[in-house]
């Protein structure tokens, strides 16, 4: 019977929605992309709290490569289809990186100068993806790797982590979610087992104790009962 049990609540709706996993937090960390070069790709946000002076308050800029930052005082309103923070500290638009090869130029000096700067981005995109392995391999330690195939209710899978799911029509979510908040789940076709035929139970309830006593068990005390049974004339009582 305890194999019916197992299968019974392993397949049951409500266990498998409510039913909580004893198992490390799904899905792998994903370090973002390595940046290519400097200022191609940021991360920004306003510095709140501060008072506005003339119209203006702060935003802040970090470049993600070099760790390098800028406080920008912007005026509202603002877009940023008008300009990119680079133009907005500089006055122009971002410059484009070409890689520098020894030898390119003929001038020692700029030779020199441009050898050194890509050694210095080589340097930083070295210590950067270590810190990402190193990140990636701790947090790893304590989440597992789940995934699901695309099929009758996922749709499609959403870079490594998310998947987008065949929701009701009805449903008023949006149907992109992480890994961590999906579970497999077994089809709800188990048949159900009736319970135990108790037939052979006598349908005998207690309707009130007639008398006590104590008695001797096992060198120890113990209580008597005598009971009358519901149903049964008091001469039954037993």
């Amino acid at each position: 019977m305890t194999k019916e049990v197992r299968e019974c609540i392993r397949t049951c709706s409500i266990c498998q929605r409510f039913k909580h996993e004893l198992v490390p937090s799904p899905g792998l960390l994903q370090p973002l992309p390595l940046p290519s070069t400097l200022f191609s790709d940021i991360t920004m946000d306003f510095i709140e709290g501060l008072s506005v002076s003339q119209g203006r308050t702060v935003i802040f800029v970090v470049d993600r490569l070099s760790k390098f930052s800028h406080f920008i005082s912007l005026k509202h309103p603002f877009s940023a289809k008008q300009t990119t923070p680079f133009e907005a500290l500089y006055g122009i638009p971002s410059p484009l990186h070409l890689p520098y090869f020894s030898g390119d130029s003929n001038i020692s000096a700029v030779d020199i100068y441009l050898r050194d700067c890509e050694f210095a981005l080589a340097v930083l995109k070295y210590h950067l993806q270590w810190a990402f392995h190193r990140m990636k391999e701790q947090v790893d330690k304590h989440r597992t790797d789940r995934q699901f195939e695309v099929g009758d209710w996922v749709l499609d899978k959403i870079g490594k982590v998310a998947y987008k799911l065949n929701l009701p029509a009805e449903a008023s979510i949006h149907n992109v979610f992480h890994v961590s908040q999906l579970k497999p789940g077994s089809p709800t076709t188990a048949p159900v087992f009736p319970l135990p035929s108790i037939s052979h139970i006598q349908d005998d309830y207690p309707q009130e104790i007639l008398d006590r006593r104590m008695v001797k068990r096992k060198n120890s005390a113990a209580t008597q009962l005598l009971i009358h049974w519901r149903g049964h004339s008091p001469a039954d009582a037993s």
